[in-house]
C-alpha cells in the first residue's frame, strides 16, 4: 500500500481540549509569580550596609530605653518633597546636588545614608582647617542614631548652618538629656577648638510639622565621637528662669564669682614675682598653709578671707573660678571653706581652656569666661530680668583673662600698698562695694516687679549697679569725700 499520500497530506488539528481546573489554577500562579519577579527586580536596592558595633557609655544620665547607643537606629527616606531646608534657606548658601532628606522615626533603615553638610560662617569661625586651607564646610558621618522615647520626626535635611557655640554652662542643663545621634568626630579645627574651649556647636532643624529644635555637638572625652543632643529652646528657657526665681531672686542673693591666685591666696614659690618667696614666709606666721595635693604645695591666704566668706554667702551664691588646674581648685577650697558652708556655687578650673589657647592658631584669647559657669548667661532676653551678664559679679586681681564685654562686671582687687607683706584688703573695701550693689540691685527689682509691665522698660542689672557706683566713686575722689565715704 503506496503511504506517500498519506504522510504528505496536512491534516486538520484536532479541537482542543479545555483545560482542566487544576492546569488552570497552576497558569494563574505561574503568571502572578512572574509579575512579582519583574516588580521585585525594578525595586531591587543594594543592601544597606550593617552599623558597626558602638559600646562607648554615654556621659549623661536621663530616661532612655537603652544605656548605650543602640546599634539598630536609623532614617527612613522620605519620598515627599518638602520646602528647601531652614538653615541652607537662611544662610543663602549656594545650591548643592540634590541629596536624600530622611525623617527621624522609630522604624530605622540605613543609618548611614544621611551625610548632612554643615556650613560654618565666618562669624563664628575664623581660625583655619585641618589641611591648612580655607573651608567653611564639613560633612559628618553617622556612626549611630539612638532611640529614645518620644523622639520628634525630625526631618534630616543634606544642609545645615551652624548658628553658634555654646559654652559649658549651658550644656550643663542640656546634658540632662540623652544623646540622640552619635557622629564620627570630624578632622576639622572648628570642632577641635570647640573641644579645647568646652563649647558645643549646635544647629537649627525641624520637624514635619515644622517646629524647630536645636542639635548640640558635644565632642566625647577621647575626641573619637561627636554627641548630638536635641533640645528645644523654648523648653531651656523655663529651666534657666526657674534658676533665676528660685536660686537668686527669692533667696535674696546675686551670683559672685572669686578668683583664686593673687584675690584670695599667693602661691609660695621662688623666681616669680606672683609668688611669696621661700625667705619672706616669716611674715606670714598665721597664713601659711599647706595643700593636700601631689605636689604639697603651699599658698599664703589674705587676711580675713574666711569672716569675708562668711559676710558674702548670707548676700551673694559664691563660685570659683581660677587659671588653677582642677585639683589646686578643689584644694584651696578645702583650705578656706572646709565644710564648703560659704562656697556652694560651681568650681570652674580654667586651665584645659588656658593650655588649649597657648597652643591653638589666637593663643591670646581669654580663657575665663561667665558662660562657662552660668547657663543664663548665654541668653540674652532683656524681657526678664537676670539673663545674659546682668547678675554676676566677679572678684578678680586682673581684667585680661575674661572676654572684654565682661569686665563692666569684673571688681578689680589690687594687693594693699605701702607694705611689703602680700595682703588684698577685702574688708572693708571689696564688701562695701559689694553691699551697695546687692541692696540697690533688690530695691530696683522689688520696684519693677511691683510696677505694670512696661515693655520699654529693662529689668534691674547688678553690673549697671557697679559702673554706677563707680562713677559715684569717681564724683567723691574728685571732691576728696572718698576716704570718708569707703572706709
Amino acid at each position: 500500500m503506496d503511504l506517500s499520500n498519506l504522510l504528505n497530506t496536512e491534516q486538520a488539528p484536532a479541537p482542543p481540549q479545555p483545560p482542566s481546573e487544576r492546569e488552570v489554577a497552576l497558569q494563574l500562579n505561574a503568571a502572578m509569580q512572574l509579575i512579582l519577579a519583574r516588580d521585585a527586580a525594578q525595586r531591587r536596592q543594594p543592601p544597606a550596609p550593617q552599623p558597626m558595633p558602638f559600646q562607648h557609655q554615654l556621659p549623661v544620665t536621663g530616661a532612655s530605653t537603652s544605656a548605650t547607643v543602640s546599634a539598630t537606629a536609623i532614617a527612613t527616606a522620605n519620598t515627599t518633597p518638602g520646602p528647601a531646608p531652614v538653615a541652607a534657606a537662611q544662610t543663602g548658601s549656594p545650591q548643592q546636588p540634590a541629596r536624600p532628606t530622611f525623617t527621624l522615626t522609630r522604624d530605622f533603615v540605613n543609618t548611614r545614608a544621611w551625610r548632612p553638610k554643615l556650613t560654618i560662617p565666618s562669624r563664628i569661625w575664623k581660625g583655619p582647617t585641618s589641611n591648612g586651607q580655607a573651608n567653611s564646610t564639613v560633612e559628618l558621618q553617622v556612626q549611630e542614631i539612638k532611640r529614645l522615647q518620644d523622639e520628634p520626626r525630625l526631618l534630616l535635611e543634606p544642609l545645615y548652618a551652624v548658628e553658634g557655640a555654646s559654652s559649658r554652662g549651658f550644656y550643663s542643663i542640656m546634658s540632662k538629656r540623652y544623646a540622640t545621634f552619635v557622629f564620627v568626630k570630624p578632622d576639622h579645627q572648628f570642632f577641635h577648638d570647640c573641644y579645647g574651649l568646652r563649647k558645643s556647636a549646635y544647629i537649627v532643624m525641624r520637624t514635619e510639622d515644622n517646629q524647630l529644635w536645636e542639635m548640640h555637638f558635644k565632642n566625647a572625652k577621647e575626641q573619637t565621637y561627636l554627641f548630638g543632643f536635641l533640645v528645644k529652646r523654648e523648653e531651656i528657657m523655663p529651666l534657666i528662669k526657674n534658676v533665676i526665681e528660685e536660686g537668686y531672686f527669692t533667696m535674696r542673693k546675686l551670683p559672685l564669682v572669686l578668683d583664686l591666685d593673687d584675690t584670695l591666696v599667693r602661691m609660695v614659690g621662688e623666681n616669680d614675682p606672683r609668688h611669696v618667696p621661700e625667705r619672706d614666709l616669716y611674715k606670714y606666721p598665721n597664713r601659711l598653709v599647706e595643700l593636700r595635693d601631689r605636689e604639697n604645695r603651699r599658698v599664703v591666704v589674705t587676711e580675713g578671707v574666711q569672716e569675708f566668706l562668711q559676710w558674702a554667702s548670707n548676700l551673694f551664691d559664691i563660685s570659683v573660678c581660677s587659671l588653677g588646674d582642677e585639683e589646686y581648685v578643689t584644694n584651696v577650697v578645702a583650705v578656706i571653706d572646709p565644710r564648703r558652708q560659704w562656697i556652694r556655687g560651681p568650681l570652674h578650673s580654667a586651665r584645659f581652656e588656658y593650655d588649649h589657647i597657648r597652643r591653638s592658631y589666637a593663643p591670646g584669647r581669654p580663657p575665663k569666661d561667665l558662660t562657662s559657669i552660668y547657663a543664663s548667661c548665654v541668653l540674652h532676653d532683656k524681657s526678664f530680668p537676670g539673663l545674659g551678664y546682668s547678675l554676676p559679679i566677679i572678684v578678680d586681681d586682673e581684667t585680661r583673662m575674661w572676654p572684654s564685654d565682661q569686665h563692666d562686671n569684673i571688681i578689680v582687687v589690687k594687693p594693699q600698698a605701702n607694705t611689703d607683706v602680700w595682703n588684698v584688703p577685702l574688708i572693708p573695701t571689696v564688701s562695701e562695694t559689694l553691699r551697695v550693689i546687692h541692696t540697690e540691685f533688690f530695691a530696683q527689682l522689688d520696684a519693677y516687679k511691683n510696677k505694670p509691665y512696661n515693655a520699654a522698660r529693662e529689668p534691674p542689672s547688678a553690673r549697671n549697679i557697679y559702673k554706677t557706683y563707680l562713677r559715684s566713686l569717681l564724683g567723691d575722689l574728685m571732691a576728696g569725700r572718698l576716704q570718708k565715704r569707703v572706709l
